[in-house]
This record gives C-alpha cells, sequence and structure tokens, in this order.
C-alpha cells in the first residue's frame, strides 16, 4: 500500500519515473518496520545494564 501511494503522489506531481522513485520511500519503510523488533530489543537491553 506504501508504494502505491507513493506511485499516486508521485504520479500527480508529473515526477519522471515515478515507478522507480516510489521505491525509495517504500523500502524505507519496509526497511524501518523490520528493524524495529531488533532495535528495540538492542535499546531495552542496553537500558537495563545501566
Amino acid at each position: 500500500m506504501t508504494y502505491l501511494t507513493a506511485v499516486v503522489i508521485l504520479w500527480m506531481l508529473h515526477l519522471p519515473l515515478p515507478l522507480l522513485q516510489a521505491l525509495i520511500p517504500s523500502g524505507g519503510y519496509l526497511l524501518s518496520t523490520l528493524s524495529l523488533p531488533w532495535i528495540k530489543r538492542w535499546w531495552m537491553q542496553s537500558r537495563t545494564i545501566l
């Protein structure tokens, strides 16, 4: 859904290659959601040491 939303916005702004450019925000969202549990676990472990 993120990719489709980004494509529509880029297409409405008449930017070149909206299908390709939409990969950047979609990839960032995917990366952040996949890494979030790992970062949270690391953060919680580092806070319990102190």
